[in-house]
């Protein structure tokens, strides 16, 4: 029994400082993930002639791709990072600017991440994807997806005019 009680306050012992390890880093973290993303685009990035380009917003800055982004949100309180995701939707829109078309093509799909101890790393875990990924790893993966997604809203709009969907 003794065995089993110490293996049990080990166990909590180390998921508190889990706990602890992720609440320091997350933030930093998150600033990484976002500086490795726009990195991308420093680096030339661009998908059949389409360049990627990183939309400074401090609130929610956003890699762009053509009519679509990866918009970065996160949510705190108390000034405790809460939550970390990724919404892949139209690119935001600037001042005095509107949608042709207000509706649109697709829902947004939006990726939540957490952040996971695996030995020393701290590595994102990306909601229903599988294994988890560095910062550097994931910022590619957003990458592609956005890609992926820029795909299918030129498709869905290369016959497009008002009042007629794609």
């Amino acid at each position: 029994m003794t065995d089993e009680l110490e293996d049990y306050k080990q166990k909590r012992a180390q998921e508190k400082d889990n706990r602890e390890r992720i609440a320091a880093q997350i933030k930093p973290e998150w600033a990484i993930l976002k500086s490795e993303t726009e990195s991308l685009v420093m680096d030339g990035q661009e998908i059949d002639g389409d360049r990627f380009e990183w939309l400074s917003d401090q609130n929610e800055p956003a890699l762009i791709l053509g009519h679509v982004g990866a918009i970065f949100q996160d949510r705190q309180r108390n000034g405790k990072l809460e939550e970390c995701r990724v919404r892949f939707d139209r690119k935001p829109l600037g001042p005095n600017q509107v949608w042709v078309d207000p509706k649109r093509p697709f829902q947004p799909l939006v990726w939540s991440f957490t952040l996971t101890p695996r030995g020393e790393d701290l590595l994102w875990l990306v909601q229903l994807q599988g294994e988890p990924l560095s910062s550097s790893a994931l910022a590619k993966k957003i990458a592609v997806r956005l890609a992926e997604y820029h795909q299918e809203y030129k498709k869905h709009y290369e016959n497009w005019w008002p009042g007629k969907t794609g």
